[in-house]
């Protein structure tokens, strides 16, 4: 049965408290300058909002899942921050399934307040559990170049498709997604069906999750579980991919008469550990042959097992058995790509372009170098190895760009090796390539003189995946002018709002009256300008002072034989500068609704009144 640490009975003798869910779910991102050993990781959480999670009946009594599970959530959540190429989405579901809330795992903090918002929202309501349609939306966020994790946490059982249902979705789910695994975490007795467990049985991809001791344990598990190893060459690392990219403490557990077998460090470091195998007793090479000959099989290999173990009792592989495929004879190796045991490589930086802008040309497309060297050992050496590989786009992606082979275009994909040329391969993106992350997938198809191509036998044609960004941007040349309409806008306002008004405050009476001497009338709309002059001369102001100063009015009379000019004051007041011989009577500062007389050095008198 397929399930991990499933234990019917606990459900039927024990009373289930509180569950306090911490899926430690160790998270920190691989890096390394070019290489990678692991894909990147996708992490779909399918999380029930049911109100049977706020109370949940447990042997007549009650307790509520609600705290702990969003508890849970928000721990799992923040360790995979960490991890700065994940992808996280959280599928909420009653009755149905909602809209997805999406987001890259390192953006976690910025996202949890409207996360977590949501998720009390629909707690609120009151319906039924769709489990069948949820695990359908959850199954439309896989990415296929990622490896894919799904997380169904539920109290309970499909109301709408019931168990049966709930069995024939899961049996038609398996096998159809890559790099996909589904764990159905039941967080009561409620969730549990025998239904559901016989499909969990039935499919390698899908695991049955039960709390142990208030926790639900950690659950991992190994890319490529299979080592060829040669007894001419046992002090060999045999390299392993981990799905948990953090620190982990590992052992082994290795019951063959003949080996013993051991963890390099005794730990996994970024989604990697090396074992090391080792003969038991004194015997020489010769003699360990002779011993294990009578226990080869056909091919004259001599097979065993080790398991891998967490020493954390909350960490479980799920497939911790590593077979070992020993040979009695020299092993002739291919390593593309640098390791031995590799998923992915990411090549930094980012390839970036541009187009032509006026008199600024377009940018020239860079080629970008693919770092499938290949790495023929001696034995492969001596014979006379030789390798073809394939690279194509991953699933969904368009083959918008040019491969090149020693600098000549490959319609093909093909690269053919040998131990003696190793040719360069790069890529060229068409200029209107799709934007952003790109992967494209290294298959190695034929190969002579050859026993193993990165760690495994050459029929398997163990494939992995580059990844790449491209990215276009804008020229410099429109980015040098965009910045500069941008600070020259940022200017304007500024002066506009805050600067002109204070250095050029505007009158604040609405219009002017002056009369006299003689027939002299003027009456003037003055709202919203800064200053009016008194003058003889026929003056015009300009355009761009009257936009970055304000409106100056000109009130033209003979009698004005010197220019005096009215400026805002305190409150609604205004102020009159008086020329020389001048005098404004019965102040210079004069207020709106009194009129004012403005004498003249030869007696004359103008009446100004401001309303």
């Amino acid at each position: 049965m397929n399930i991990q640490s499933y234990r019917m009975t606990s459900f039927a003798h024990k009373y289930l408290i509180l569950f306090k869910l911490c899926i430690v779910l160790a998270a920190v991102a691989c890096s390394l300058p070019e290489a990678s050993a692991q894909r990147d990781k996708n992490y779909i959480y399918l999380f029930d909002c049911t109100q049977s999670m706020q109370w949940t009946s447990i042997d007549g009594g009650k307790t509520t899942l609600w705290d702990s599970a969003l508890e849970s959530l928000d721990k799992t959540l923040a360790a995979r921050s960490s991890e700065q190429s994940a992808t996280v989405s959280v599928v909420p579901f009653q009755g149905q399934p909602y809209p997805a809330i999406s987001f890259a795992a390192s953006d976690y903090a910025a996202r949890r307040e409207g996360l977590f918002g949501k998720l009390q929202e629909y707690i609120l309501q009151k319906t039924n559990t769709d489990i069948v349609n949820t695990i359908g939306s959850g199954s439309k966020l896989i990415d296929p170049a990622k490896d894919n994790r799904i997380y169904l946490l539920t109290d309970g059982q499909d109301t709408r498709a019931g168990a049966a249902g709930v069995e024939a979705m899961l049996r038609a789910w398996c096998g159809k997604y890559a790099n996909t695994r589904l764990y159905y975490i039941m967080l009561s007795r409620d969730a549990v069906s025998p239904d559901i467990l016989s499909a969990v049985e039935f499919c390698p991809d899908i695991y049955a999750v039960e709390p142990v001791d208030g926790s639900i344990p950690l659950y991992t598990d190994l890319e490529g579980n299979v080592i060829y190893a040669s007894t001419l060459d046992l002090a060999a690392s045999h390299p392993m991919l981990y799905s948990e990219t953090g620190t982990q403490t590992l052992g082994v557990r290795c019951d063959d008469p003949y080996f013993s077998a051991s963890i390099e460090e005794g730990r996994s470091v970024d989604g990697k550990f090396s074992i090391r195998l080792s003969a038991r007793g004194a015997m020489d090479t010769a003699q360990l042959n002779e011993a294990l000959a009578p226990h080869a099989d056909a091919a004259g290999n001599y097979l065993f097992d080790i398991e891998v173990v967490p020493a954390d009792k909350l960490c479980r592989i799920i497939n911790p058995v590593v077979h070992v495929v020993m040979a009695n004879k020299a092993l002739r190796k291919l390593c593309f790509g640098g390791e031995e045991s590799l998923s992915q490589i990411n090549i930094e930086p980012a390839t970036h372009w541009h187009d032509s802008f006026l008199w600024s040309d377009a940018a020239e497309q860079t080629a970008v170098r693919l770092p499938v060297d290949a790495v023929f050992n001696d034995a492969a050496l001596a014979d006379g190895a030789t390798a073809t590989l394939r690279i194509t786009p991953a699933d969904g992606e368009p083959a918008d760009y040019t491969l090149y082979v020693d600098g000549e275009s490959s319609a093909d994909g093909v690269v053919a090796f040998s131990v003696t040329h190793i040719p360069e391969v790069a890529l060229i993106f068409d200029t209107d390539a799709r934007e952003g992350k790109r992967h494209f997938n290294v298959t190695p198809e034929r190969a002579t003189g050859l026993d193993l191509v990165n760690g495994a036998p050459v029929a398997e044609h163990r494939a992995f995946t580059i990844r790449h960004e491209y990215d276009v941007e804008w020229n410099p040349l429109k980015t040098a002018l965009f910045w500069l309409l941008i600070a020259i806008v940022a200017a304007l306002v500024l002066w506009f709002a805050i600067v002109r008004p204070a250095r050029y405050p505007a009158i604040k009476p609405a219009a002017v009256t002056l009369t006299g001497p003689g027939s002299f009338y003027s009456h003037k709309r003055i709202k919203h300008a800064r200053r009016i002059v008194l003058t003889r001369h026929s003056r015009r102001q300009s355009t761009l002072s009257r936009i970055f100063t304000g409106t100056t009015l000109f009130i033209r009379s003979e009698h004005f034989t010197s220019d005096m000019t009215i400026l805002p004051a305190s409150k609604k007041k205004v102020r009159l500068r008086c020329a020389r011989g001048w005098v404004c009577t019965p102040s210079a500062v004069m207020a709106p609704r009194q009129p004012y007389e403005l004498l003249a050095p030869d007696g004359g008198k103008t009446t100004i009144e401001f309303n």
